[in-house]
């Protein structure tokens, strides 16, 4: 069968609801069928990205899927999970929302409804710093991270919680007790103003 001129996307919405709804195919073995069923070289088929954004755009989800397909699909998606790590795509997306100053809960919701529905915490995670993509403070919000910072120290000290820890571990200590990002630049430059002397102290024991 002729492949739609320019990919006809409207033309072939059908053959990809059967795919990835009914026989609960991966975006990468909707590629290949839609390659099979056209006789088209792999050059011609849609990306992983561009078949996603028409997914998304027709509201087929993973959700969809019937309960055994649905099963058999995600038992396929842990087997290959180590594949996600050289997603280039998602590695692009990712890249581009954190140009929008999102962090990663936000991150994590766009990107599983983008077509990563399996996209794990620790998997994001892992690929933003194997990719070197660190979060950023959103512009403008730089004073609001500060003085977070400073009261999650303040905290800490009067607690006792990071009383006999050094620069590293009492920044370890306040980024990981924030319920959001926050910089390491501003726990840094609070712990300076408000505990340098108990700092490098400590940093002498």
């Amino acid at each position: 069968m002729p492949p739609p001129p320019k990919f006809d996307w409207e033309a072939a919405r059908e053959h990809i609801y059967r795919l990835y709804i009914t026989n609960g195919q991966t975006i990468e073995e909707v590629r290949q069928s839609l390659q099979e069923y056209w006789q088209i070289p792999s050059t011609q088929v849609p990306a992983p990205r561009t078949i996603r954004r028409y997914l998304k755009k027709w509201g087929y989800k993973v959700e969809d899927q019937e309960p055994v397909t649905k099963a058999a699909t995600e038992a396929t998606r842990r087997l290959n999970a180590g594949i996600i790590y050289d997603d280039t795509d998602l590695v692009e997306e990712i890249a581009s929302l954190r140009k929008e100053g999102l962090q990663s809960p936000e991150m994590l919701q766009r990107l599983r409804s983008s077509g990563w529905s399996d996209l794990s915490m620790s998997q994001l995670t892992k690929l933003r710093h194997q990719n070197g993509l660190l979060l950023r403070t959103p512009a403008g919000q730089e004073e609001a991270a500060i003085e977070k910072a400073r009261k999650i120290v303040k905290e800490q000290l009067e607690s006792g919680v990071s009383s006999r820890y050094g620069l590293v571990y009492a920044t370890s200590s306040a980024k990981l007790t924030s319920d959001t990002f926050l910089p390491r630049v501003a726990v840094k430059r609070v712990l300076e103003e408000i505990d340098l002397a108990g700092i490098d102290y400590r940093a002498q024991e």
